[in-house]
This record gives structure tokens, sequence and C-alpha cells, in this order.
């Protein structure tokens, strides 16, 4: 806070007088400076913190619909492995996976969700059905060597 000094200016002469009054007129001008300039930064500062708030709040859902399809995702695995003899979960959960994530990559982040809601219901509604034994096959021949780690 910029302090007011008085000073008795009828003992000045007009030099003074002029000096004193540019003076006083230059240090309320850099006092509206500096309360320009802290106003600006604090809103900088606030500016600054809401976008990141507004940013996590946005990666919320993401990691929450991460975290969902993976819990999804490790139910199939899971339901395919104890139908089908010989397959292997965690082998069934890594394909899943790749195929989520080149489907996100080519279609957008809402269409592995949409996918592996599909396959969880016909798993779920047919557990030695077609698709679980083409999942545990396939996990298989990966393992094997058979066919490429890549889906």
């Amino acid at each position: 806070m910029v302090e007011t000094i008085l000073v008795p200016t009828a003992y000045m002469n007009k030099e003074a007088k002029f000096l004193f009054s540019t003076i006083t007129k230059i240090a309320a001008f850099a006092a509206l400076i500096v309360t320009a300039a802290a106003q600006f930064v604090l809103h900088q500062q606030q500016s600054l913190a809401l976008e990141q708030q507004q940013q996590q709040q946005q990666q919320q859902p993401q990691q929450q619909n991460q975290i969902a399809l993976s819990q999804v995702i490790k139910q199939i695995a899971q339901q395919v492995a104890n139908a089908n003899t010989g397959a292997n979960a965690t082998q069934v959960y890594e394909i899943l996976v790749q195929l989520a994530k080149q489907t996100a990559q080519t279609a957008g982040n809402e269409q592995p969700i949409e996918n592996i809601r599909q396959i969880y219901s016909q798993v779920i509604i047919s557990p030695s059905g077609i698709l679980s034994q083409s999942l545990a096959l396939f996990a298989q021949q990966i393992a094997s060597g058979i066919v490429a780690p890549t889906v």
C-alpha cells in the first residue's frame, strides 16, 4: 500500500512544487500499475486453476470408463477360460485389451466400450458359444506361436 507523505508546499518554490506534484502523480500511477498487475496475475492463476479443474473433471470419466472396461474384459476372459478347456484367462484378456486399443485408435474412444459390451453379452449368454470358443482358440494359437500376438 502506498503511504501518503504530507509535505507543506507553502515553503517550496515553483520548481519544487512542480517536481513534488510530478513525483506524487508518478507514485500514484505506479501504484495503479502494481495493483493492476497483481489483479492480472491473480486472474491468470484463477483461470489456470479453473482450467486444471475442468481437465481433471474430463479425465475422471475417461479413467472410470477405462477401469470399468478393464473389469468387464477381465470378466470376459475369466468366463472364456472357465468355459473352454485349455484357455488361459490372461491371454484372452490381452487379446481383448489389444482389440480395444486398436479400435480406439481407428474408431474413437466410445467404440471399444460398445464392442466389449457386445462381446460380454455374447459370452454371458453363451459361455461355450462360438465367440467364446474363438477367443479361447485364438489365445491358444498365440500362446503356442502359431499366430503372431497382434490383433
